[in-house]
């Protein structure tokens, strides 16, 4: 029994450090001089650290517009998201219609579409209605992408309130809608929480969708953004591979801008979404 448990834990540290060690040298790379990125191990062990490629990247582009505008992205589909995904896992957990399990089947496999497969299609759909290199269009995208998992996850959560509640409601002169709103909503707000991170994280780290349906500066998101200002950073001042170490670090320095709000998120949120991804799974 202990062998196990040590083998358990054994695994469990590999796989911990294996998912969080690309991250901790991304921070630290973005922390060191250009000229130690490709001394190998060095760039581990050495005791220098600057702030020279967060200065060059804060130097090159207004790197605030661009983390507003995927804020605002981000909060907008999640808002969608859950608009049409809360009534619509209502329906699910709720109501029994004519092929009911063939269509909530069909609508989670929409999830295990690679988004490579029809960010195509989405183009040529988003240039015939007008919504290339917009708002709107990057925002309905990102929300149908994310909206499956929000159904699958809020039926759960709805499947888990009793009906007696939902019908005591009624009685005193709820409708269907102030049912959802002020009896069962707050009833699965561990749930609403994990789809709404899910949702938002999503939009705030999606690079392909917003690669292809955004071309201007306008519209640009931050994770195509950091793609774009590496050409600049390599150019900037620096020649051969002095180029090459310049982009790298400002590389560094942007992905790590990036991740911070995520993580903050994920940080002050991670009671709700624990509670969130395993409530609806072991109640009912």
């Amino acid at each position: 029994m202990e062998l196990r448990r040590i083998i358990i834990y054994l695994l469990t540290i590999i796989f911990v450090v294996g998912i969080n060690l690309p991250i901790f040298i991304m921070i630290l790379m973005s922390f060191r001089p250009e000229p130690i990125i490709f001394r190998g191990l060095d760039v581990l062990f050495s005791n220098q650290f600057t702030l020279e490629a967060y200065t060059k990247y804060f130097g090159l582009y207004n790197i605030w517009y661009y983390v507003l505008n995927t804020t605002f992205v981000s909060l907008s589909s999640t808002f969608i998201c859950l608009l049409v995904g809360i009534p619509a896992a209502y329906a699910f957990s709720r109501f029994r219609f004519p092929a009911y399990s063939i269509f909530f089947i069909l609508f989670l496999l929409v999830q295990l579409v690679p988004p490579i497969q029809v960010v195509i299609p989405m183009y040529v759909t988003f240039q015939t209605l007008g919504l290339l290199n917009t708002h709107l269009g990057l925002i309905l995208a990102l929300a149908v992408i994310s909206l499956p998992f929000t159904v699958w996850l809020m039926t759960s959560y709805f499947s888990t309130v009793p009906r007696d509640i939902e019908e005591a409601a009624m009685v005193d002169g709820c409708g269907r809608i102030a049912v959802i709103l002020k009896v069962l909503l707050p009833l699965i707000i561990p749930g609403v929480v994990a789809s709404m991170i899910f949702t938002f994280t999503q939009a705030w780290g999606n690079f392909l969708v917003a690669y292809t349906l955004t071309s201007s500066s306008q519209t640009r998101m931050l994770t195509v953004e950091i793609l774009l200002v590496l050409p600049a950073a390599g150019s900037f001042g620096s020649h051969g591979s002095e180029a090459k170490e310049a982009a790298y670090s400002v590389g560094f320095a942007a992905a790590t801008i990036c991740t911070i709000i995520p993580v903050i998120l994920y940080y002050f949120a991670q009671k709700y979404i624990a509670k969130g991804l395993t409530f609806g799974a072991v109640k009912g």
